[in-house]
């Protein structure tokens, strides 16, 4: 750089015939021409002794690097899973459950099948008037089954049966199944006519 050639030169010249007074003029010069870095317009900074006190290592200014999103990644991806194993937990469980058939008459029994999450492990069923059994689970069809038979006493048109399934942190979900009542009628029978009385003989 020119600068930097001519501070040589100079530099030469101070140490040939300059006087002592010369020569510390000579050292202000290019303490001042290293400072402004000759003008060559540069945007880098560097750290002198002058900055960083007597005795400082010289080192050039770095930029902090930002931090690396990885670790950043894997603790998000940590929570979000712990999460949903939260979310997983607190949720009830889940049943379907459908009778064979919807038509039933008093003293018959009808079988109703539940198909539940896997989670679950009791169904039960209830009628409202008094009867409660549990269904049985049948691993190959992957099905929860009961028979429930229709009181003969029973006289509205229409009876819900509850079907309910609970996991193991007791808690339960419960939906419905309806049976209508078909009463059977009774075949009439015809009325028979008393005989008519034989007259009395009177012997004439």
């Amino acid at each position: 750089m020119k600068c930097n050639h001519w501070a040589e030169t100079m530099a030469a010249r101070g140490a040939r015939g300059a006087e002592p007074s010369g020569f510390f003029s000579l050292v202000s010069i290019l303490a001042v021409l290293g400072v402004l870095g000759c003008g060559s317009g540069s945007g880098e900074r560097t750290v002198t002794a002058s900055d960083a006190g007597p005795g400082a290592p010289v080192e050039p200014f770095t930029a902090v690097a930002p931090a690396s999103t990885d670790a950043r990644s894997a603790q998000t991806a940590s929570l979000s899973a712990s999460l949903e194993a939260v979310q997983a937990d607190s949720l009830p469980p889940d049943v379907a459950a459908l009778a064979a058939d919807s038509l039933a008459s008093p003293g018959e029994t009808v079988e109703i099948a539940a198909q539940a999450s896997a989670d679950v492990v009791e169904v039960f069923l209830w009628d409202g008037i008094g009867r409660k059994q549990s269904f049985a689970y049948y691993s190959t069809a992957g099905v929860w089954r009961a028979g429930y038979r229709v009181p003969l006493g029973i006289s509205s048109d229409r009876i819900g049966l509850s079907v309910t399934a609970k996991n193991s942190l007791d808690l339960r979900h419960r939906v419905w199944v309806f049976l209508r009542i078909e009463r059977q009628v009774k075949a009439e029978q015809p009325e028979t006519q008393p005989e008519a009385q034989a007259a009395p003989d009177t012997g004439s």
